[in-house]
């Protein structure tokens, strides 16, 4: 049943549930709603004698808007500001969300559309239209995100990175490399057996910033950053997929999850 569907049978036959049933209905696990428990994103109505948390319709929807919010890429530390803000109302919440997610899904469609051609044009063994490769991309956009890149990242960083790669040793290059490939299995591993916030992803994701620390100061802004990046980005996407086709989103929420608990620290 479509999880619309579930939510909305669900509401209209009960007005209290368990963990159990609320990690049934939203697909979110039980580790993942203990930890918003714990950062007061999303705390259940009451708890009944024996401890166990009891959930409302309302806490019902209010995961519902972190889940939208979740998938337009915000961290948790964001979500918890922008809806603990005394201003934030619902409906409007809504109606932004759903402005959003229609521009992404034209956009995802276009991308698809893109993917096809280029497929048939390679299989076809003919001559590439290079324009038709890129639509989908927002060109138009282009100078905005390079100066908003400019801007959120420091230039001298990035020389820096640059330099310190350069001045490594092609064995160091290699060793360097193969921690970071470790990284990325670890992590691939856990997809569909932990949680993104569990102790065996953070450990990993640890050691990913700890390897891009080697080349310049990645602060957490930078670090989370790069875990949308490589959900927006082609080519860092392809990459990610090729551990396992759900890392991407699955590596972004754990670098917030991260990015958030450093911040906190």
């Amino acid at each position: 049943m479509p999880l619309g569907h579930a939510l909305s049978f669900e509401i209209m036959n009960k007005h209290e549930y368990s963990i159990g049933e609320m990690a049934r209905i939203t697909g979110v696990t039980k580790k993942t709603l203990h930890h918003y428990d714990r950062i007061s994103l999303l705390s259940p109505e009451g708890r009944e004698e024996n401890g166990y948390r009891v959930y409302t319709v309302e806490n019902l929807i209010r995961l519902q808007q972190v889940l939208f919010f979740k998938e337009l890429g915000f961290s948790l530390k964001q979500i918890s500001d922008l809806m603990g803000d005394p201003s934030f109302e619902l409906r409007e919440s809504l109606m932004e969300h759903r402005k959003l997610l229609k521009l992404k899904q034209k956009r995802l469609g276009q991308l698809v559309k893109t993917i096809d051609l280029t497929l048939w044009e390679l299989e076809r063994e003919g001559d590439l239209i290079m324009s038709d490769l890129f639509k989908g991309f927002d060109s138009s956009k282009e100078k905005e995100y390079r100066r908003e890149a400019r801007e959120k990242y420091d230039p001298v960083l990035v020389a820096q990175s640059e330099q310190n790669y350069k001045n490594m040793r092609e064995d160091q290059k290699k060793a360097w490399q193969e921690k970071l490939d470790a990284c990325h299995r670890q992590i691939a591993g856990a997809i569909g057996r932990l949680p993104a916030d569990a102790e065996e992803v953070q450990e990993a994701v640890g050691g990913m910033h700890r390897l891009f620390n080697d080349f310049y100061d990645c602060s957490t802004e930078i670090f989370r950053g790069l875990g949308q990046m490589y959900c927006d980005d082609p080519r860092f996407r392809a990459t990610y997929e090729a551990y396992h086709p759900k890392m991407p989103e699955y590596l972004r929420e754990a670098m917030a999850v991260y990015s958030d608990r450093k911040e906190k620290s």
